[in-house]
């Protein structure tokens, strides 16, 4: 993720591959550029996976952050745990 550009948190969503009348929904930080309603994006759902995901239609834009931020506030769940009883 490069930390100079922007990106927003979006709402996104395909069809589903296990139930042919159902849909997934995810909430991911994309590029500004790709943050635009009705869009089709491709996702790497890990940064590990060596492919991309098809199909990822663009359902609603919120929050734009650069990308330093994005990656901080990524971090953060970390923090949290330690205090937490879990």
């Amino acid at each position: 993720m490069p930390r100079n550009a922007f990106y927003c948190q979006c709402k996104l969503e395909r069809p589903s591959k296990t139930h042919p009348e159902g849909k997934e929904i995810l909430v991911s930080w994309i590029p500004a550029d790709k943050a635009k309603k009705g869009t089709i994006v491709c996702l790497k759902e890990f940064p590990s996976d060596p492919e991309w995901s098809e199909g990822w239609k663009v359902l609603e834009v919120w929050a734009k952050q650069d990308g330093t931020t994005v990656e901080k506030n990524a971090e953060l769940w970390k923090h949290q745990r330690e205090s937490s009883d879990i």
